[in-house]
C-alpha cells in the first residue's frame, strides 16, 4: 500500500464525501497549505494523534463523534490506536474522504469553506516527514491531548459543567447526568500510566486540558513518568494560573520544553472578579510572572475568550502580552449550550461601542512584530469584531 500511494499523483485521488461536492472538495484542498503529494490523505489526525476525554473516550481529535472508551482491563490505548476504530478512520482518511463522525464539523465547514480543524492536525509532528509517517502500518501517535479531569477551582459564567466540576456540582447540576472522571479513580490511573509506557517514548507532544491540570494528581505522576522516558519532549499546559505550588515549580524546573496555555481572558481586575469565580487577580499574575521567570517568556501564552464582558478592553489583554513577549490566543464566545445562563454574545454591544473596541485595536495591528503572530491574533480579534457587526 505504501509504494502504490507514494507513486500515485495527487490527481488520481478523486473521491470525495457523498455530502461534500467535488468543487466544495477542491476548494478544501487548494487551501491546505501542505505539499499536494501529502493531500492523498484527507486528515492526519487518526495517523497522528490521540485525544483521551475525562470519561475516557478516545478518539482522533476533539472534534470527532465516533470513540472507543476506556475500561480498565478490557480497553486501553493500544486497543484504540491499533483497533478498529481508529482504523476506521484512516481508512476513510486514504479514501480521500471524510468519516461519518466528522460530518458535522470538519464535513460542514468544508461545505461552507470556511477552514476546518483538519488544518492543525496537517502539522501535527511529525510534519516535516507527515505522510512517510502515516504509511507506516505500526506508527505510534506523536501527539497526546489528555482531557484529564473536569476537577477545577473556578466556576467561570463562560463554562460548562463538562469543564469545570464547580459547575457540574452547581449552576448544572441538573442540566444532565454527568459521566463520572475516569481518572480520578486510583485503579484505573495505575493502569492508564502503565499503558503510557508503551506510547510516552514515541511522543513529540503531549497537551494537558482540564478542568484545571494542576490540581489533578495524575497530572504529576504523568509527569514524572515523562520524565523517566522522554524528557525532551513538548508538554503543554493549558492552565487558569491559579497553582504554582512546589509540584509545579519542580516540574518546572526539570521538564525540558514545558509550554504553559493560560486561560486568562482580561487583564482588568474588575472583569477578572466577574469572569473568573473563585480565582484571585494578583495570585494569577503572581503566579504568571512565576511561569515567566523559570519558562521564559517565550514558553508562555495567554488566551482569552472575547465576550461582551471583556471585549471593551481587550486592547489591554494584547499590551499586556506584547509587553511581556506573551503568545496570545483569541477566540469568541459561543451561546451554544449554554441558553441556561446569563448571555455574554458581542452582538449584546451596540454596533458604535464595538466599533469604538475595533479602533482602539487598529493601532495595535501596525506593530512591528518580528514573528507576525501578534499582528495575527490582533486582527482575527477585530474579524471577530466585525462578525458581530454584521
Amino acid at each position: 500500500m505504501t509504494e502504490d500511494l507514494y507513486s500515485k499523483p495527487w490527481k488520481e485521488y478523486p473521491k470525495v464525501s457523498s455530502e461534500n461536492s467535488p468543487e466544495e472538495w477542491d476548494h478544501f484542498q487548494s487551501k491546505r497549505n501542505i505539499p499536494e503529494s501529502d493531500k492523498i490523505i484527507s486528515c492526519y489526525a487518526a495517523f497522528n494523534h490521540m485525544r483521551i476525554g475525562r470519561t475516557g473516550n478516545i478518539k482522533p481529535c476533539c472534534f470527532a463523534l465516533k470513540n472507543m472508551k476506556w475500561e480498565k482491563g478490557k480497553k486501553g490505548l493500544r486497543d484504540y490506536w491499533f483497533g478498529e476504530v481508529n482504523e476506521e478512520y484512516r481508512q476513510e482518511f486514504l479514501n480521500n474522504t471524510i468519516h461519518h463522525g466528522c460530518k458535522k464539523v470538519c464535513g460542514s465547514r468544508i461545505k461552507n469553506k470556511v477552514p476546518p480543524p483538519i488544518h492543525d492536525y496537517d502539522w501535527n509532528p511529525p510534519y516535516h516527514n507527515r505522510l512517510k509517517h502515516a504509511m507506516d502500518s505500526v506508527n505510534y501517535p506523536k501527539v497526546f491531548e489528555f482531557e484529564i479531569s473536569n476537577l477545577c477551582n473556578m466556576a467561570c459564567p463562560m463554562c460548562l459543567g463538562e469543564l469545570s466540576s464547580k459547575h457540574m456540582l452547581g449552576r448544572d447540576k441538573d442540566l444532565k447526568v454527568y459521566e463520572p472522571n475516569v481518572f480520578d479513580d486510583d485503579e484505573n490511573l495505575a493502569e492508564l500510566l502503565e499503558q503510557l509506557k508503551e506510547f510516552i517514548p514515541h511522543l513529540e507532544t503531549i497537551r494537558f486540558t482540564g478542568g484545571e491540570p494542576f490540581a489533578h494528581k495524575g497530572f504529576y505522576k504523568i509527569a514524572q513518568l515523562i520524565v523517566e522516558l522522554n524528557p525532551n519532549m513538548e508538554i503543554d499546559i493549558t492552565t487558569n494560573g491559579s497553582i504554582y505550588n512546589k509540584k509545579v515549580d519542580r516540574f518546572c524546573d526539570i521538564l525540558k520544553n514545558m509550554k504553559i496555555s493560560l486561560s486568562l481572558d482580561t487583564v482588568d481586575p474588575d472583569e477578572y472578579a466577574l469572569i473568573r469565580i473563585g480565582g484571585k487577580y494578583e495570585n494569577t499574575f503572581a503566579n504568571i510572572q512565576k511561569f515567566k521567570d523559570k519558562l521564559g517568556s517565550h514558553n508562555v501564552k495567554i488566551n482569552s475568550t472575547l465576550m461582551s464582558i471583556n471585549a471593551p478592553n481587550i486592547d489591554k489583554f494584547f499590551k499586556y502580552g506584547y509587553e511581556n513577549n506573551f503568545g496570545i490566543f483569541v477566540n469568541v464566545y459561543d451561546r451554544s449550550g449554554r441558553s441556561h445562563t446569563e448571555d455574554f454574545s458581542l452582538t449584546n454591544l451596540s454596533n458604535d461601542h464595538i466599533n469604538e473596541i475595533i479602533n482602539k485595536l487598529k493601532p495595535l495591528a501596525k506593530i512591528e512584530d518580528v514573528n507576525n503572530h501578534f499582528v495575527v491574533s490582533v486582527n482575527k480579534t477585530i474579524n471577530l469584531l466585525k462578525q458581530a457587526i454584521t
